[in-house]
C-alpha cells in the first residue's frame, strides 16, 4: 500500500502559469492525472491542470484528479468563465442549457430542476453538493435553488453528473448530482464585488472576499441577495397560476469558508452559512401555489491527513432548513428540518495502478411540524462504501463503486385517527438498500474516449412522504386524511450508458454522444397524489410505490474554440418514457407519474455563440424544446393537464472592461418573446439587467 503523501509535494510545484518550458511541473502532473494519485478536492490547482490538459478537471467521483473525459461517468463541467459568459444571476438559468438538464420555471424565483426527463414541482431526484455537503432538502425531497449560500463569484465550477450515482457521490443521487466546487480559501485570491439592478425591479448585489494568514491558512468571506417583483399572472386563465402571485421575491445568503494547514500533511476546513428566502410556488401537491418562507443555517468541519495508510479524512456537518407554507388545508405550517452527517473516507494505492477508497456515514435526519406531522418523524441511516480504480493499461481504465445503506425510521407524536398505522409500525421499520457504480473507459487514440457505464442508484422516501399526518375536516364527522406509509420502498433506478467524445482537431471542437436507457422503480407517489377510499370518519390516502417507469434516450453535443476568441456550441438531447403503474388514475400532480403521456419534452435543442475580443465579450445561448404536459390545480381538489406549447428562450450578454478591476454588462434573458409558458405556473417575462464587476 503506497502512502498518498507524494501528492501534496507534487501538487505544490503547480503555480497559476503552466508553460510549455515548465517541464518538471508538467511531468509531475501528468503522474498523478495518469497514475489515480489522489488530491484533495480543496487542495488540488484547478487552474494549473485545466490549462495544461485543455479540459477541466475534477475530484468528484473518485477522490483522485481526472480530467473531464476521464471521470467513468457522463460529466458536464461548467467553468467560471461559462458562468460570467451565461450573464444568468441564478445557477437554474445556466443549468438550463446543459443538454440532458430540464428545468422548469414557475415564477421569478422558483425553478426546479431534473436530469434526462422527470422534471415537476420540487423535483425530487437530483443531488446537490456544495463542497462535499448534501444541500438537497430531506422534507419533500428538493433542492430549493434560491436558498443556497453561495454566490457565483465564489464557484470555480459546477459538475453535472447525469444518470443514478449513489455509489460516488451518496444517497439521493438518483437521476444525476449537481457539484458546486468553489475556490480554495488558501490557495485562491477571491475578492469580488457585483451589483445588479433591471427589469421587474430586480436589485442585487454580492461580495466575496479573502483572508489569508500567511501559508498556513485562509477563509473567504461572502454574503449577497437580489429581490425583484414576481411575475405577474392577473387576467390569465384558471389553469395557468390560477392564484395571483402577490409575493416579493427575495433571498440573501452568507458563508464563511476556510482551510488551514495545521501540521505537515494535515489539513482543517471549516464552513458556517445562513440564507434566508421568502417566494411564490408551485407545491406538488393539489393545492394553490403558496407563499413560502425559508431559513437554512449549516456547520461543517472536515479534516484529512496524508498518513503512512493512504489521505484519511472524516467530515462532519450540521444542516438546518425552517420553512413556513400554507399546507393542504389552507393553514399556515412550519417545519424544522435537522440533519446531523458524519462520514469517513481513506483513499489508498495498492502499487501504481490500483486506487482504493473506502468509506463509512452515518446520517441523524429528524422533522418537526405540528401541523403537518402532528410530531416529529426521522430516521438514521448508517452505510458503507468501496471504490477500486484499476488503470488497466495507458489506454483503460475500470472503476467499481458499491454502497450499502441501513436505515431505520422514527416517529414521537400523535397519529390522526383513522389511520391504518400505529406508533409501531413508524418505529419498528428497517431498510438496507444497496446501490453500485460501474464505468469502463477507453481511450484508442488522443483523440477518442469511449465510456461504457452501468449503475443502480437509489432516493429514500422524504419525510413527508413517510411521515405526513394531515387532517382536514370537511364537514362534523367527515374529513379527508393525508398520511405518510412507513412501509414505503425507495426508489430505484438502473442506467445502462455508452458514451463517445471524439476531438475533432481541425475544428477546434469537441464531440459528445451519449445513449441511454434507464428503468426505475418502486416510483414513489405523496399522499395527495393518491386516489382517495373510504376510511373510519371519512376519506383517506396513503403515500405509495405505484410500479415503474422506463425511459430511453441519447444526447449529441459539438462545443468548440478558435484563437480568434470565437466560440459555439450545440446540442441536442431525446427521450422516450414509459410508465408501468400499478394505480389507476392518480389525482394531485401526477405529473410525477404521466410522462408517457407526454410529461416530459421529447426533444430539447440548445445552441450558443460568443466571441472575445479586446475588451468585449459578447455571447447568446438558445434553447428549443418540444411540447410537454403540466398539471395545475383546480377548485375542486383535483389537476388539471395544462399543454405547454413547443417555445425557443434566447438569451444574451454584453461585458465591456472599463479597467482591469471593473467590468461593465448587459444581459437580456427571453429575448424571443415579451413572455412565454414554461410551465402551468407564472409566465415568464423577458428581463433585462445591468451587472458591474468589481475585481481585485
Amino acid at each position: 500500500m503506497t502512502p498518498m503523501s507524494s501528492r501534496a509535494r507534487h501538487i505544490r510545484l503547480f503555480g497559476r502559469t503552466v508553460t510549455k518550458s515548465t517541464w518538471f511541473h508538467i511531468a509531475s502532473a501528468i503522474a498523478l492525472i495518469t497514475s489515480g494519485t489522489d488530491a484533495h478536492a480543496q487542495s488540488m490547482d484547478y487552474g494549473a491542470f485545466e490549462q495544461l490538459f485543455g479540459e477541466p478537471v475534477t475530484t468528484s467521483a473518485t477522490g483522485s484528479p481526472q480530467r473531464q473525459s476521464d471521470v467513468p461517468a457522463n460529466m458536464e463541467i461548467i467553468t467560471q468563465d461559462d458562468i460570467r459568459r451565461s450573464g444568468a444571476d441564478n445557477i437554474p438559468d445556466i443549468l438550463q442549457f446543459v443538454a440532458g438538464i430540464d428545468v422548469r420555471r414557475y415564477g421569478a424565483s422558483q425553478a426546479d430542476v431534473s436530469v434526462r426527463g422527470y422534471d415537476q414541482p420540487y423535483s425530487p431526484s437530483l443531488l446537490v453538493l456544495i463542497n462535499g455537503r448534501q444541500v438537497y432538502n430531506d422534507t419533500f425531497g428538493y433542492t430549493a435553488w434560491e436558498t443556497l449560500p453561495v454566490q457565483l463569484d465564489e464557484i470555480r465550477q459546477i459538475e453535472v453528473v447525469k444518470g443514478p450515482n449513489s455509489a460516488l457521490f451518496g444517497f439521493n443521487a438518483l437521476g444525476g448530482v449537481i457539484n458546486i466546487i468553489t475556490y480554495d480559501p488558501l490557495a485562491d485570491s477571491t475578492d469580488v464585488a457585483t451589483v445588479r439592478g433591471g427589469t421587474q425591479g430586480l436589485a442585487g448585489a454580492s461580495a466575496v472576499g479573502t483572508l489569508h494568514f500567511g501559508d498556513r491558512g485562509g477563509v473567504r468571506l461572502s454574503a449577497g441577495g437580489s429581490r425583484s417583483h414576481e411575475f405577474p399572472t392577473a387576467g390569465l386563465p384558471p389553469s395557468n397560476a390560477g392564484v395571483p402571485y402577490y409575493v416579493t421575491p427575495y433571498h440573501y445568503a452568507f458563508s464563511a469558508d476556510g482551510r488551514f494547514k495545521a501540521a505537515p500533511g494535515v489539513e482543517i476546513t471549516t464552513e458556517a452559512t445562513a440564507s434566508k428566502m421568502r417566494d411564490f410556488e408551485a407545491l406538488p401537491v393539489v393545492a394553490p401555489s403558496g407563499d413560502i418562507s425559508y431559513r437554512t443555517n449549516s456547520l461543517k468541519f472536515g479534516i484529512n491527513a496524508d498518513t503512512r495508510y493512504g489521505l484519511l479524512e472524516v467530515l462532519a456537518y450540521r444542516n438546518n432548513l425552517q420553512i413556513t407554507q400554507p399546507n393542504i388545508s389552507g393553514i399556515d405550517t412550519h417545519e424544522n428540518n435537522t440533519v446531523y452527517v458524519v462520514q469517513a473516507n481513506d483513499l489508498f494505492k495498492i502499487g501504481s495502478d490500483h486506487t482504493i477508497r473506502l468509506g463509512v456515514e452515518y446520517r441523524d435526519n429528524a422533522e418537526f411540524s405540528g401541523v403537518l406531522l402532528q410530531g416529529t418523524v426521522g430516521y438514521n441511516i448508517y452505510a458503507a462504501s468501496g471504490m477500486w480504480n484499476w488503470n488497466v493499461s495507458p489506454k483503460v481504465s475500470l472503476t467499481n463503486a458499491v454502497r450499502l445503506d441501513y436505515m431505520t425510521l422514527n416517529y414521537t407524536g400523535t397519529l390522526v385517527p383513522g389511520s391504518r398505522y400505529t406508533l409501531a409500525d413508524y418505529n419498528n421499520t428497517t431498510l438496507t438498500v444497496p446501490s453500485f457504480n460501474s464505468g469502463l473507459v477507453y481511450k484508442p487514440t488522443a483523440d477518442d474516449t469511449i465510456r461504457l457505464s452501468v449503475a443502480r442508484g437509489i432516493r429514500a422516501p422524504s419525510l413527508i412522504d413517510l411521515g405526513l399526518q394531515d387532517i382536514s375536516p370537511i364537514a362534523p364527522g367527515f374529513s379527508v386524511l393525508y398520511i405518510g406509509n412507513p412501509h414505503l420502498e425507495p426508489t430505484s433506478l438502473m442506467n445502462y450508458e455508452v458514451d463517445y467524445d471524439r476531438a475533432i482537431r481541425p475544428l477546434r471542437s469537441t464531440l459528445r454522444l451519449a445513449a441511454y436507457y434507464q428503468k426505475t422503480g418502486d416510483v414513489i407517489i405523496d399522499a395527495v397524489g393518491i386516489p382517495l377510499m373510504p376510511a373510519v370518519g371519512g376519506l383517506a390516502a396513503y403515500s405509495q410505490n405505484v410500479g415503474g417507469s422506463e425511459a430511453y434516450g441519447g444526447e449529441i453535443g459539438l462545443k468548440g474554440t478558435d484563437p480568434s476568441g470565437l466560440r459555439w456550441n450545440a446540442s441536442y438531447a431525446l427521450i422516450s418514457i414509459k410508465d408501468h403503474g400499478t394505480l389507476g388514475a392518480l389525482t394531485g400532480y401526477s405529473s410525477a407519474y404521466s410522462y408517457s403521456q407526454g410529461g416530459t419534452p421529447t426533444s430539447v435543442v440548445r445552441f450558443g455563440i460568443g466571441y472575445s475580443a479586446g475588451r468585449f465579450e459578447m455571447d447568446l445561448q438558445g434553447k428549443w424544446q418540444s411540447h410537454f404536459t403540466d398539471f395545475s390545480a383546480n377548485a375542486f381538489g383535483g389537476a388539471n393537464p395544462v399543454r405547454i406549447n413547443n417555445y425557443t428562450t434566447v438569451n444574451a450578454r454584453v461585458g465591456y472592461s472599463l479597467t482591469e478591476q471593473v467590468t461593465l454588462a448587459v444581459t437580456g434573458e427571453q429575448l424571443g418573446r415579451t413572455q412565454i409558458f414554461e410551465t402551468a405556473g407564472a409566465p415568464v417575462q423577458r428581463r433585462v439587467f445591468v451587472t458591474m464587476t468589481l475585481r481585485r
